[in-house]
C-alpha cells in the first residue's frame, strides 16, 4: 500500500468518514477477516465500511487515534 494511501485511509477511519473510506477502497473490494468471535466477509466498499468497519468494529463513541 502506498504510504499516502495508508495515511489517507487511517485519517478517514479516525474521522469515521464513511464517504472518504468508500472512495479509498476499490468498489469491488473482497474482504475476508477473522476476529476472535467471528469470520467477516464483504464484497463491496459499501459493505466493508457500513457493515464491518463502522457498523460493527467501531462504535460511534469510539475514539480512533
Amino acid at each position: 500500500m502506498d504510504d499516502g494511501l495508508g495515511r489517507a485511509f487511517a485519517d478517514a477511519l479516525g474521522r469515521k468518514d464513511a464517504t472518504r473510506l468508500k472512495a479509498l477502497l476499490h468498489p469491488d473490494v473482497n474482504l475476508k477477516a477473522m476476529t476472535p468471535g467471528r469470520f467477516w466477509e464483504a464484497d463491496s466498499s459499501d459493505e466493508v465500511v457500513d457493515e464491518v468497519l463502522l457498523g460493527a468494529w467501531f462504535e460511534r463513541s469510539d475514539e480512533i487515534v
